[in-house]
């Protein structure tokens, strides 16, 4: 330590540099966490789910995530808003604009422009409809419908419905477990839908969200512990002065 009228020891060019890349550190997990809450603010969507009209896919008490962004695709599952209706509903896309529909074949599947659906996400011993149906999806509508047609009312009683699709399923939380969902194989292996399932934004957005949380939380922790250990070295060069 300088003696008195010397001037304070400089911080050495090193520690200056550790300070720089700190700052810019913390500057940059701020923008991923501002950012990021903000993305997915404007691109995710939570539900809970009362009903069991698509079980066993979606079970009652189920919190499901929406990307609000990302359009709706043969074979997903989406949640559509009826209002001024009886509000939202999780539904399965089985018809787009302009396909034809139809139950049943002679094996008694569901068909989508004459392919048929081997319908694997059914809940077992439940029939892909009892309800005969024929149709062609116009313009600016979706046929939709639950997974388990034993209860639900959907596009079989309603006819097509208006597309007002809130966006569709990517992942379910079950019990405080995720499920993920993705575009069933008969939808992808019949030329229906691209297999799997794009990224969506929201999950992107929530990605940035936590990798910005934990850069953060680890900057502060670092801060607080070179702190601690200047304080304790300053504490020290005091106790051995003169």
């Amino acid at each position: 330590m300088g003696g008195p009228g010397q001037p304070a020891p400089r911080q050495p060019a090193g520690g200056r540099r550790g300070w720089t890349i700190y700052w810019v550190l913390s500057g940059l997990a701020v923008v991923l966490l501002a950012g990021g809450v903000g993305a997915a603010a404007g691109t995710l969507r939570t539900f809970s789910v009362p009903s069991d009209s698509m079980d066993s896919t979606v079970r009652p008490g189920d919190i499901v995530f929406v990307s609000t962004t990302t359009p709706a695709r043969r074979g997903e599952v989406v949640v559509e808003d009826q209002r001024p209706g009886d509000g939202a509903h999780v539904r399965r896309v089985i018809g787009l604009p302009g396909d034809h529909v139809g139950c049943c074949n002679a094996a008694g599947r569901v068909t989508v422009n004459g392919r048929a659906l081997h319908e694997s996400y059914l809940p077992r011993g439940v029939a892909p409809s009892l309800v005969r149906f024929r149709a062609t999806v116009p313009r600016g509508k979706l046929w939709l419908m639950g997974d388990n047609r034993a209860i639900a009312y959907d596009s079989r009683y309603t006819g097509p419905v208006a597309a007002r699709v809130i966006g569709p399923v990517f992942r379910i939380l079950r019990a405080g477990r995720p499920v993920w969902l993705s575009t069933p194989v008969t939808f992808s292996a019949g030329g229906l839908a691209p297999a799997g399932q794009p990224v969506p934004p929201g999950l992107i957005a929530a990605a940035a969200t936590a990798a910005g949380l934990a850069l953060l939380a680890a900057l502060l922790v670092t801060g607080a512990v070179i702190l601690l250990r200047r304080s304790r070295r300053q504490h020290t060069a005091r106790s051995a002065g003169p």
